[in-house]
């Protein structure tokens, strides 16, 4: 169980694991492929662990993308948060029928997280999980 109280995670599913360690640039989570027609219901889970040695304007945007293409040339954003700066956990909303209408041609999802401020290393993850 992790600190928010989220058991374990599927690998499957992972967008990004918390375990990969700190990032002090804008970096980019693993593509998952996902046949989004057959989808229903589902939400990301996205863990801001925290941000080590933040200045005064350390600043994070997390972002969900969409393509049709694992190498994300032209990718469409499903859910954006800015001005991030201190831990805790979102819980994005998502549907395989909310993706199709953003994005027609979706086939993979990723996580992206671009720093926004100076300094401050961002810890975080992210996974999808079933709504039932």
């Amino acid at each position: 169980m992790s600190k928010f109280g989220y058991g374990p995670v599927d690998a499957n599913l992972l967008l990004r694991d918390i375990a990969s360690g700190e990032v002090g640039k804008t970096t980019n989570g693993t593509p998952l492929a996902m046949d989004f027609a057959s989808v229903g219901d589902f939400k990301a889970v996205v863990n801001v662990a925290g941000i080590n040695d933040p200045t005064t304007d350390t600043e994070w945007a997390l972002a969900i993308q969409s393509d049709s293409s694992s190498d994300f040339s032209s990718p469409v954003t499903l859910w954006s948060e800015s001005n991030i700066s201190a831990e805790g956990v979102r819980e994005v909303p998502l549907s395989g029928r909310f993706v199709l209408d953003k994005d027609p041609t979706a086939a993979y999802l990723r996580i992206v997280a671009t720093q926004t401020g100076s300094g401050g290393d961002l810890s975080f993850g992210a996974h999808l999980v079933d709504v039932k």
